[in-house]
């Protein structure tokens, strides 16, 4: 008579009370707690692309580093001797600048004393006082020249002045003449802002746009004197967070490919190699035009 008491009773008790316990507690509280609290907590945190006073770098601004390219100078080895590194405070600018962290705060220009820095330096990186924007570009323009040079493409600098009916411009920082499309190959480089009024717009929109912008101006201006004198121009376009315009990207392409297979090297390693230099080169301007005009 004992043994069939236990064994009902231990059963039974077990059946009833434990195995409905697990499915009707734990599993609803993780499905319910869970899902709503990300939902709601995330997306209210991020910022605006909207705001025309620069309150938030909009998405696209950093994104524009990704428009063609990654910032692969982040990426180098640092090296003082072969000029290849950023100094402390360049360093320290960069990144702040890159990921949107205001670099700059209520301070005037020195050299521009009615106008104010913003927080993301667009007033420091176009500002035509003290050379930074000329020198910013010719040094752009060396390192492209150093790379033609090295490809045998027989390079020129500043080519197109005193010919053709506009004899004061030159629509060519640097004259290829070996180029596979039957006629010299006039790159005309240009570094220009995401942030300036006339492409904010469309930037907040379309990643790249501020450098299409550019391109089309280039054309515009330079295509016609091009024709005359039987070159072929090629707007070379980066924009100051590092983004190239399409036909920059093509034209490096195409360089990158035939140093390539003069040197005997992966074209990917020869792409690395020409967009680290041109983006520290890029970076480490655009660093020293800021922290010139920090008091």
């Amino acid at each position: 008579m004992a043994k069939p008491q236990r064994n009902t009773m231990a059963t039974s008790q077990r059946d009833t009370m434990a195995t409905p316990q697990r499915d009707t507690m734990a599993t609803p509280q993780r499905n319910t707690m869970a899902t709503p609290q990300k939902d709601t907590m995330a997306t209210p945190q991020r910022p605006s692309n909207s705001s025309m006073n620069y309150d938030f770098p909009p998405d696209q601004f950093m994104g524009s580093s990704f428009v063609h390219f990654f910032p692969s100078y982040l990426c180098l080895t640092p090296s003082p001797r072969l000029n290849l590194h950023l100094e402390p405070a360049e360093f320290q600018v960069a990144l702040k600048w890159w990921l949107g962290i205001p670099v700059v705060q209520g301070q005037s220009c020195p050299h521009c004393p009615s106008c104010v820095l913003d927080d993301f330096g667009h007033h420091s990186l176009t500002c035509k006082h003290e050379g930074d924007v000329v020198s910013r570009h010719n040094k752009l323009r060396d390192v492209l020249y150093d790379f033609c040079q090295r490809a045998c493409l027989g390079p020129r600098l500043e080519m197109g002045c005193g010919a053709g009916s506009d004899s004061q411009s030159r629509p060519a920082n640097v004259l290829v003449s070996n180029r596979d499309l039957g006629k010299p190959a006039a790159f005309d480089l240009s570094v220009t802002s995401t942030l300036q009024s006339s492409a904010l717009l469309e930037a907040s929109v379309t990643a790249g746009s501020a450098a299409q912008l550019a391109e089309n101006r280039k054309h515009n201006n330079s295509d016609k004197k091009c024709d005359e004198l039987g070159w072929v121009c090629i707007p070379l376009v980066v924009e100051t967070y590092g983004g190239w315009g399409a036909e920059a990207v093509a034209a490096l392409s195409k360089l990158a490919g035939r140093l390539s297979v003069r040197n005997n090297e992966l074209k990917s390693k020869t792409i690395f190699s020409l967009y680290s230099r041109l983006g520290l080169t890029l970076v480490r301007a655009n660093c020293r035009a800021i922290l010139s005009r920090l008091t």
